[in-house]
């Protein structure tokens, strides 16, 4: 059983069923109990707030109700929430100067570090620069 951590686009990606193929690929095995999907506290808060609020990923509007999301991609779908901790958090403070513009992106890289898992699902140049091993193309 594979680890990943899922990014906001791969989250949001996944909501418009428009993710490239070999994130696809690992969602659908996410689905069948097969790989684990984390996805960070902050990556779960910003996608329902896209949804809530309207946003558009892909050419294709947001539509639905943040709580049937969460219910749809957590509760009942792939997608296992972690909340940062304190090991995430000294590992972000290790992190903070290569991520000056994105706090977020420090923080995915931070719960990536923390679960030791094997990629992360973004297309994010920020992350990739830092050398996480990125799963998008």
């Amino acid at each position: 059983m594979t680890k990943y951590v899922v990014g906001s686009m791969g989250y949001l990606r996944y909501l418009v069923d428009s993710l490239p193929e070999e994130a696809s690929t690992i969602f659908d095995r996410a689905e069948a109990g097969l790989d684990v999907l984390y996805a960070p506290d902050v990556v779960v808060g910003e996608t329902l707030y896209e949804v809530a609020f309207g946003g558009e990923v892909a050419g294709v509007a947001l539509q639905g109700n943040p709580n049937d999301v969460y219910r749809r991609t957590v509760t009942n779908g792939p997608i296992d929430v972690v909340a940062l901790d304190e090991h995430a958090m000294a590992i972000y403070a290790s992190l903070a100067e290569f991520y000056e513009a994105e706090l977020h992106d420090g923080l995915i890289h931070a719960a990536h570090r923390t679960l030791d898992t094997e990629a992360v699902i973004s297309n994010d140049s920020h992350l990739r620069q830092n050398g996480v091993e990125l799963v998008w193309d």
